[in-house]
């Protein structure tokens, strides 16, 4: 868990730095015959580092929040990552309009009850 902390806290100064670079243009090259495209060049390669620091880092916190969950599951409680990621996501997408399938959601309920009752017969 020190590890992982660790790598986590490094990560989030990976991210800031590239941001910093980014919004006080330190990240621009002058005094060249191919400025703008040496410019670009260098702002795709930043992001696409940012990018693979905060996805590897987003990647692995998901990982161990589900398998946290299905740990929980096993053990009989009921999972809490799964939710508040779902609900996050849900309060995203209902942002962007997207509407729930509510015969979708009977069904989820439905296999609850299944489980539930399985869970209490074993």
């Amino acid at each position: 868990m020190l590890h992982f902390t660790y790598i986590f806290i490094i990560s989030l100064i990976k991210i800031y730095y590239i941001i910093y670079l980014w919004k006080n243009k330190k990240l621009e090259v002058r005094n060249s015959p191919l400025d703008h495209l040496a410019s670009l060049t260098l702002k795709l390669a930043a992001c696409i580092k940012g990018a693979c620091v905060a996805g590897g880092a987003s990647a692995t916190v998901l990982g161990l929040g589900f398998g946290a969950d299905k740990l929980l599951e096993e053990g009989g409680y009921a999972p809490f990552f799964k939710k508040a990621v779902g609900k996050q996501l849900g309060n995203v997408l209902t942002s962007l309009g997207y509407t729930g399938d509510s015969e979708y959601l009977e069904l989820q309920k439905r296999m609850l009850e299944v489980k539930s009752r399985t869970r209490n017969i074993e």
